[in-house]
């Protein structure tokens, strides 16, 4: 929902909360790069997008149908 009100430091915020608990989560990996962009920080927002690559291949194939 931040990310659709464009509530980028709040979704930022969100986004590292959940890396902290689950570093490897595809969707927190790509909410995180999402808001990132939103805040113009895209060298950041690259690396966020290179681990999330990684991190899909990993992903419970029930969710990765999802994205």
């Amino acid at each position: 929902m931040q990310l659709r009100l464009a509530r980028w430091h709040d979704a930022e915020q969100t986004f590292r909360n959940d890396l902290t608990i689950n570093p490897r989560s595809a969707w927190a990996l790509r909410g995180m790069s999402r808001a990132l962009l939103g805040l113009g920080k895209k060298a950041e927002a690259a690396k966020i997008e290179h681990d999330m690559a990684t991190a899909w291949p990993l992903a419970d194939p029930q969710l990765r149908r999802v994205r």
